[in-house]
């Protein structure tokens, strides 16, 4: 394994230096965890002058999200409007920030609180000690979220961010296509990726449109496969796991390239094509990703009003321990250590998105706002998920996807998952292809062995 401080001139290289971003009053060249004794302590003491910053992006999910916590904390503690502000930041300007600051020491252009995606904790918790605040003894109840999602920001016990969304795997199809079929949503429901895949080549056959598609420059579907089954690309350790023991990942490579093959699923290269596949293009007759998906769905095309059903996601064939859960991006909020104001920060977080007595309130706001659903236990008992979309009929969903997702299955994880996704998307193309398992996962952990050491 080579040494934390090699691993982090490669992630500095591997990300661009520029930062266009407002610094929030942090001690500049002051380490990691060294707070500034001047900056306002209090909730109120805080200033549009001198505000309390928060990173995130997304205008339409996350920012609302956050702006609804700001707005009832505000309310709460007599905070001067502006006095904490949010400043948009692209997710791969976050990492890049975050990554500059570590390896120069300058600190300075931090927030005090940024969002960041779940996947990316492992690496920066264990290659820059003290970038993020431990929030194990701030009196928040981690155990009140779901095991899983806390799980990805947690290092040797510590906890070191509030989750916030939840990414439950839902499976959504268009019911008058599956009509046209012969098949009902009912079908497609409580089945395996075997019988899914059965359902979906007679579907192709009838009306040459596909299930489901899938991107091949990030293949999700193995991912949240591997997850529905408890299993991973990484053992428990965080070493690499692309082989042929790993049972989950065979089964689940082995139903990918069964649905590549029949027709069942449709495999396309860009992020634009993957949406156009189930709204304009309508080359499939669903989606199956996480509940995040609901609002591409519902922003397609008019003429499908009505016109599809949810379900939960197929289970693998024959392998110990698996389900119709699974998990597919999110994202939470941590402090970063070298903020000046951290015990304000961190009471924010504790005070709503962690706060069981504001989460009745909050998390209504956040559903009506953002679409958001979370994995916190207060707001799942709150009956607050509730509600249907035009495209859905009268479908009762938030609440279907509210009871499902605290079943989501723990699974390991790594500071190189983007490692590893890579070489196991080339070995995905490559098994399709021809290639046998066996050489296509050789080859694999050939190349992550390769990259990483």
């Amino acid at each position: 394994m080579k040494s934390k401080r090699l691993l982090a001139l490669i992630l500095a290289l591997a990300m661009a230096l520029s930062l266009v971003a407002c610094g929030n009053g942090n001690s500049g060249n002051a380490p990691a965890g060294t707070p500034d004794t001047s900056a306002p302590t209090t909730p109120d003491a805080l200033t549009a002058e001198d505000p309390l910053v928060i990173w995130a992006w997304d205008d339409s999910f996350n920012i609302p999200a956050m702006q609804a916590a700001i707005d009832l904390y505000s309310q709460q503690n007599g905070i001067a409007e502006g006095a904490i502000r949010i400043d948009y930041m692209a997710s791969n300007d976050v990492e890049t920030a975050l990554t500059t600051a570590a390896t120069s020491g300058d600190y300075s252009q931090l927030p005090d609180i940024t969002l960041l995606q779940d996947h990316d904790y492992q690496k920066y918790l264990i290659s820059y000690d003290g970038l993020f605040t431990d929030l194990s003894d701030t009196g928040i109840d981690f155990t009140q979220f779901a095991a899983y999602k806390t799980s990805y920001s947690t290092l040797d016990g510590s906890s070191y961010a509030v989750p916030f969304d939840s990414g439950c795997v839902i499976a959504c199809y268009r019911t008058d296509v599956l009509d046209a079929a012969g098949y009902t949503v009912d079908d497609l429901s409580d089945v395996t990726w075997s019988e899914f895949n059965t359902i979906g080549a007679d579907v192709y056959a009838k009306t040459g449109k596909h299930l489901f598609s899938e991107r091949t420059d990030q293949m999700d579907t193995l991912l949240f496969m591997l997850q529905s089954a408890g299993g991973s690309m990484f053992k428990d350790d965080g070493s690499i796991n692309l082989t042929m023991e790993n049972a989950p990942l065979v089964a689940a490579m082995t139903a990918f390239k069964d649905m590549a093959v029949s027709g069942t699923m449709e495999l396309i290269s860009s992020w634009d094509e993957y949406i156009a596949s189930f709204t304009t293009k309508e080359s499939t007759v669903g989606v199956v990703n996480g509940a995040w998906i609901l609002g591409s769905i519902e922003g397609g095309n008019d003429s499908q009003a009505g016109c599809w059903a949810m379900t939960k996601m197929p289970m693998l064939d024959g392998v110990e321990g698996a389900t119709h859960y699974s998990n597919n991006g999110g994202a939470s909020w941590c402090v970063l250590g070298s903020s000046g104001k951290q015990s304000i920060a961190i009471d924010l977080l504790k005070n709503t998105f962690a706060s069981a007595e504001n989460a009745e309130e909050l998390f209504a706001a956040i559903l009506r706002d953002s679409s958001a659903i979370s994995t916190f236990q207060p707001a799942l008992d709150a009956d607050i998920y509730s509600g249907t979309l035009t495209k859905f009929g009268e479908q009762e969903l938030y609440s279907e996807i509210a009871e499902w997702a605290p079943n989501v299955p723990t699974s390991a994880d790594s500071m190189y998952y983007y490692e590893a996704l890579n070489v196991l998307n080339t070995a995905a193309v490559k098994f399709v292809d021809g290639t046998s398992l066996e050489d296509a996962l050789a080859e694999a952990m050939t190349n992550y062995t390769t990259q990483v050491g």
